[in-house]
């Protein structure tokens, strides 16, 4: 289990997806050298996108299905 305050500052990936199967969440983090900065907190309903991977977009719903 990974938490945001052990994230490398210098990761290479530039983006950290954290799920919750409790709260049924995806947590999206940009990563950079001064840390990592939530750019947002999905839930039901929701569909979250990668600003990495512009083409992937994925339903919260079917990742807890």
């Amino acid at each position: 289990m990974m938490s945001p305050r052990s994230l490398r500052r210098d990761s290479a990936s530039g983006e950290c997806w954290l799920v919750s199967p409790e709260a049924e969440t995806v947590e999206v983090l940009r990563l950079s050298p001064e840390g990592a900065e939530r750019a947002g907190l999905f839930g039901g309903g929701d569909r979250v996108h990668s600003e990495l991977l512009p083409e992937l977009e994925l339903a919260v719903d079917r990742v807890f299905a």
